[in-house]
């Protein structure tokens, strides 16, 4: 006996058990117990990797059923996803697809993923404002970390129709998304800006890769000629900017290890544009 490769989170904080745990549902609970019972040696297949997803919200608002929560859409109810993941080796992430409701933040965590592959996923279209969120992650060597993120958009699905998604497709470079928090200027005339600079190709991504982007990654800001300032990383600001409507130039630039990442390895990106104060109002 001993601990296995489950995320075995049945005991208190920063304790571990002393056997893996795993839970199950009840009718195969019920299978298992009747086995143990009979002192049967009992054999578990695991298969750590999912290579097909049911992601199924069914909400009652404002009301407390008095019938069964059992929830089962046909075919004909989900929309069909074919998630295809690349990668020119062999290597561990981690994914969700939250559902995100009108009136808060959604709620779940991501799970372990293998790439490169493909995986059917079956989802149902959710009501009102709400929508589902998406995101996927290469996991560094030491598996503490995202050594690359990427984050859609919101989704819509409708039933009983069918999408394709592709996530770490090529060609990889910048590219500004709903997925973080874009570039913005006040009424106090400053501006700051955040700007993903590894987004893969799929349609309404948005993507960086946090675990070493201030090592990898600067930026520089200037007003016409001048340089005004730079820094590390993909997010910064310019404070005291004047109120007159003049040109400005924001330039990123960013590098990855060729032997990890093979492609896309660096990037440089200037974005022009024109800029005043705004209406206090």
């Amino acid at each position: 006996d001993g601990r296995g490769r489950a995320m075995e989170s049945y005991v208190p904080y920063g304790e571990e058990s002393t056997i893996p745990v795993a839970s199950v549902q009840k009718l195969a609970g019920d299978t298992l117990i009747r086995a143990a019972q009979r002192g049967r040696k009992v054999t578990v297949d695991q298969k750590k990797f999912a290579a097909y997803v049911y992601d199924l919200v069914d909400r009652h608002d404002g009301t407390i059923p008095d019938r069964s929560l059992a929830f089962a859409p046909s075919t004909r109810d989900l929309a069909k996803v074919t998630n295809t993941f690349y990668g020119h080796r062999k290597t561990l992430g981690a994914g969700y697809r939250y559902d995100i409701p009108e009136y808060g933040p959604g709620l779940g965590f991501e799970e372990y993923e293998t790439f490169p592959g493909v995986r059917t996923e079956w989802v149902n279209p959710l009501p009102g404002d709400s929508f589902w969120y998406e995101n996927h992650s290469v996991l560094n060597a030491g598996r503490t970390d995202f050594a690359a993120e990427m984050r859609s958009a919101e989704l819509d699905y409708r039933p009983g129709k069918e999408y394709r998604a592709e996530w770490f497709a090529p060609v990889t470079r910048p590219r500004l998304g709903t997925g973080y928090w874009g570039p913005f200027r006040t009424v106090n005339n400053d501006m700051q800006f955040n700007i993903t600079p590894w987004t893969d190709a799929g349609e309404g991504h948005s993507g960086s890769m946090p675990e070493d982007e201030y090592d990898t990654t600067s930026y520089a800001v200037h007003q016409g000629d001048t340089l005004i300032k730079k820094g590390a990383g993909r997010a910064g600001y310019a404070w005291d900017l004047s109120p007159q409507k003049l040109p400005y130039r924001l330039v990123i630039d960013s590098v990855r290890d060729a032997e990890t990442w093979k492609s896309s390895t660096r990037t440089h990106t200037e974005w022009g544009f024109v800029s005043g104060a705004l209406d206090p109002n």
